[in-house]
């Protein structure tokens, strides 16, 4: 028995001292490892520096310079450290390790590259043909060495995809997993920064995935929060709630619902991400919202005038374009619907159709008065207002449509508004038309986009109710008209300088207030002593039908013809108005005809003579403000001529004292009122 026992012993001293035997020249085990790996993987494993033990607790190999790639591909990862803790038994009798206990990988670089083809280094080749197969062989599927945890340090990361001219650079500062087998889920953790040309990030991750098989990994509950820049912008902190399956053999990514939150801005999103073919692409469903859109905005230097957004859409993202489809959803209080496409390139592309069901511009325009500019002492309406953004216009083609069930504007409600805009880079058109007034307003524009930039804009308005359109009702009744108008350049101010063509158009069913008439009038009455009809007229006197026209030449601000006939009187104006400071100026003659064939009958003494106004003022302004406001006192002017002068000098010829006493710019309209009402 005794010496059993000591044969025992000699036994495993003898097993001992050459296991330490082994351990003490571990350089024997590099062609092993690297054979392990290639056996249970697609890759191959290269051991460049030393290999070594570490004896204590556990038993681990430590290798330096260590590289990998995928078999006949580029270098995947170098590192600079590896530790790897295995159970001693399989490796000294060379059986396959079934289990890696630990592996910790430091200072180095994984580099993922994606080819002009669209094939990343870290993807198996595959075959021409189908494997060949030796009589008796194993067709199973190897099953890899279980994993029980995973520790990554100071590993730099590179993408480099040569298909989308991109490039990411970055660096995980740690990565630990827990156990990774087969079919069993693992808890991870990553602290990482990631960079490109423009931005950077820093974040944190963690959560729980799962290798179903060799070709899937699901991940859930994963949550990654950081902060990020993009330019000089520094971004809010952000926060990615996240589940979904990695297809590795389809090169997809199947994703869950994902939310991701930033500032005020929330988005949800679930579909599959395809990064097969030469074209990676990512279809499904989103939902975006906002509390303070405008604030968000001005993150990014630009200026949106939305403050709370929400929708839902299908999306379909590649690099070639964008599509949004089954639009729903809100800005403000403004509901919509619709489609949206864009491509990028050169030109860009947007076309799509949109529903509104309400708009109204108060809430976006500004409202305030404007005021002088610290520095200069201009006011904001110096600054250019574009009309046509040609530049932008001569690189995006447009194909859009929108539609407006009710749209509110500068006190007007508009209903069943659509809006067609189509731009070739080249011509622009739009068409506009709306329910307005009481009838239906139509516009056609078409802008040649070269460098003079011609625009040629037709209008035309059918039956609206001159009241509601009006507001002050100093003209009532149906106006139905055309114009054909012509204006070079893309500003509001080139407009005012360059307007050309003609407007024709009809008013039935009228009234027109004849007030300023009447003062004039009674002002001539009192001078002659004589009581004219037009005295007996009523303030608002109807009519059946008139027509007129408008002329422009050169611009808005001057050189404009009006000319109009109502029964048996004629209006002609002549002047202009500046659509920058909303003001206008005209200066006005009335004349009648002889006889009684109209409601506006005068006696024989004042028909045919042309009665003067100067009318002065803002848009807003009624007829009676602007033709005897402190600017257009004819009738004043007439009284101090006539009771000054003439009656102290009544041998002096009218034309002198016109000569004398009336301002330049009058002269032609008093000249032969004055002559006919004093027969000189």
């Amino acid at each position: 028995m005794k010496t059993v026992f000591w044969a025992i012993i000699i036994l495993m001293s003898s097993i001992i001292a050459g296991a330490f035997f082994l351990l003490e020249n571990p350089d024997r085990f590099k062609a092993q490892i690297s054979s392990v790996v290639a056996s249970n993987s697609d890759y191959e494993l290269e051991i460049g520096g030393e290999l070594g033990w570490r004896y204590w607790p556990p038993i681990a190999i430590e290798v330096s310079d260590v590289g990998i790639a995928v078999k006949g591909a580029d270098e995947l990862a170098r590192f600079g450290q590896m530790q790897v803790d295995v159970d001693l038994l399989p490796l000294l009798t060379q059986r396959r390790i079934i289990d890696i206990n630990r592996m910790r990988l430091r200072d180095g670089a994984i580099n993922l590259t994606v080819d002009a083809a669209g094939r990343g280094n870290w993807q198996a080749f595959e075959p021409d043909g189908p494997a060949p197969t030796t009589p008796g062989s194993d067709q199973q599927t190897t099953i890899p060495p279980t994993l029980h945890e995973l520790q990554l340090q100071n590993i730099t990361l590179n993408y480099i995809d040569a298909q989308s001219e991109t490039e990411y650079r970055g660096k995980i500062t740690s990565l630990q997993t827990s156990e990774l087998a087969i079919g069993k889920p693992f808890d991870f953790s990553l602290a990482a920064d990631l960079a490109d040309a423009d931005s950077t990030a820093s974040f944190t991750a963690s959560g729980r995935m799962i290798y179903r098989d060799t070709e899937k990994l699901a991940f859930e509950e994963t949550v990654i929060a950081g902060s990020a820049s993009t330019g000089e912008v520094d971004l809010p902190e952000f926060q990615i709630t996240a589940a979904g399956e990695w297809h590795a053999d389809r090169n997809a990514l199947d994703l869950k619902p994902t939310s991701i939150s930033l500032g005020t801005l929330r988005l949800t999103t679930s579909g599959l991400v395809n990064l097969a073919g030469s074209t990676p692409h990512y279809d499904g469903i989103m939902a975006l919202e906002s509390t303070d859109l405008r604030r968000e905005a001005a993150r990014f230097d630009l200026d949106i005038p939305i403050t709370t957004l929400q929708f839902s859409t299908g999306i379909y993202a590649s690099g070639e374009y964008l599509n949004l489809t089954d639009l729903a959803g809100q800005f403000d209080n403004s509901p919509f619907t619709g489609r949206l496409r864009y491509s990028p390139g050169e030109p860009a592309a947007l076309s799509g159709d949109i529903r509104l069901e309400q708009f109204n511009t108060a809430d976006y325009l500004e409202t305030t008065a404007p005021t002088p500019s610290a520095s200069s002492g201009a006011t904001p309406t110096d600054a250019p207002t574009v009309l046509i953004p040609a530049e932008e216009l001569r690189t995006l083609q447009i194909n859009l449509i929108a539609r407006i069930r009710e749209l509110r504007h500068a006190g007007g409600t508009y209903r069943n508004s659509k809006l067609d805009i189509e731009n070739d880079t080249q011509t622009l058109r739009l068409i506009a038309n709306t329910e307005g007034y009481g009838g239906r307003i139509v516009t056609d524009l078409t802008s040649l986009l070269d460098d003079a930039v011609t625009s040629n804009v037709s209008l035309t308005l059918d039956r609206l109710d001159l009241r509601s359109l009006t507001e002050v009702g100093d003209i009532t009744g149906t106006l139905t008209g055309n114009s054909k108008l012509q204006f070079d350049g893309t500003r509001l101010q080139d407009l005012s300088r360059t307007l050309n063509g003609r407007s024709t158009f009809a008013v039935t069913d009228g009234t027109l207030n004849v007030t300023p008439i009447k003062q004039l009038a009674a002002t001539i009455d009192q001078l002659r002593g004589k009581t004219s009809r037009v005295a007996e007229w009523p303030d608002i006197v109807p009519f059946d039908h008139m027509v007129a026209s408008h002329v422009f030449s050169d611009g808005t601000q001057s050189g404009q013809v009006l000319t109009s006939q109502l029964e048996n009187l004629h209006l002609t104006a002549q002047g202009g108005f500046d659509p920058i400071e909303a003001t206008l100026r005209y200066d006005v003659t009335a004349r009648f005809e002889r006889g009684d064939n109209g409601r506006f009958s005068v006696s024989d003494e004042l028909a045919d003579v042309r009665w003067p106004l100067s009318c002065e003022g803002p848009f807003s302004a009624s007829v009676t403000e602007l033709c005897f406001g402190d600017d257009g006192v004819i009738r004043d002017l007439v009284a101090d001529i006539v009771r000054q002068e003439l009656k102290d000098r009544g041998r002096r010829r009218i034309d002198e004292l016109i000569e004398d006493k009336v301002p330049d710019e009058l002269k032609d309209l008093t000249g032969d009122l004055f002559k006919n009402l004093f027969n000189r």
